[in-house]
């Protein structure tokens, strides 16, 4: 933690690197797992981002941001995309 904090990790920038790190630490744990699984997600190329500029799951629009995918997820009419999108970034979590 003190790396990240301190600039020793992928930003360089030690101010920059602080104030993401407070601004992480103040989100609540849902969105907190959700990002995480919205960072694995793109890593595992589960979600893509289209030549249209929307990011997608499948077929399934989400949003043009991460906070707005972020949001897309938190809407209960989504719910079944969501537990979909969860058993497939657990089953790498847990290999």
């Amino acid at each position: 933690m003190d790396a990240f904090i301190h600039g020793d990790g992928h930003d360089r920038n030690e101010r920059r690197s602080a104030e993401k790190f407070l601004a992480t630490s103040r989100m609540s744990m849902e969105d907190l797992k959700l990002k995480a699984v919205l960072t694995d997600a793109a890593g595992y190329a589960l979600i893509t981002t289209k030549t249209d500029g929307w990011i997608y799951f499948g077929s399934v629009r989400m949003g043009k941001t991460n906070e707005h995918c972020l949001e897309w997820l938190k809407n209960p009419l989504n719910e079944e995309h969501l537990m979909g999108l969860l058993s497939q970034i657990e089953y790498y979590w847990n290999m």
